[in-house]
């Protein structure tokens, strides 16, 4: 497992307040979600308002991870870059990789008015995301010069 994680204090060009960064880097496999639950508890314990944030923002994370692993990877070889920004009103999580591109908003919601068992698969961790989260925004590798895909959550804590 490769892994690299830093932490460092910058000033946001917007409004000048003092934000904490922290990065790390591993390989896209389930292994390592427990890794990245760890390295946000870590980071983030102490500094929400209640813990129920925590809980949202490890739910949302883990999720995005599952499924850039699962489909965007489709469980091959590759890589996950995260980068964890907290400031003052808001935490701001981005996560990087270099698998293949999806469309969110072909992604159907969840039929909740059929039985669990007769639910058809797919939709309710994107749907989770966007439950426990205040912002969900995808950025794809191609478009803007971009080189990676980027799914960024924003979640705030007043």
């Amino acid at each position: 497992m490769q892994q690299e994680s830093f932490f460092s204090d910058i000033r946001d060009s917007h409004n000048n307040k003092m934000k904490k960064t922290y990065k790390i880097s591993l390989d896209a496999d389930t292994r390592n979600l427990k890794v990245i639950a760890d390295f946000i508890e870590g980071k983030l314990k102490g500094k929400t308002p209640v813990p129920v944030v925590m809980d949202e923002v490890l739910v949302a994370v883990d999720e995005a991870v599952t499924n850039i692993i699962k489909h965007s990877y489709k469980s091959k070889h590759g890589h996950i870059r995260m980068i964890l920004k907290l400031m003052k009103e808001k935490i701001v999580i981005s996560i990087f990789d270099n698998g293949s591109v999806f469309e969110p908003d072909k992604i159907p919601l969840p039929d909740f008015s059929e039985k669990l068992s007769q639910r058809s698969v797919g939709g309710l961790g994107l749907f989770l995301m966007k439950q426990f989260m205040d912002e969900v925004n995808f950025y794809f590798k191609g478009s803007s010069g971009r080189d990676e895909n980027e799914v960024r959550m924003v979640k705030y804590i007043k």
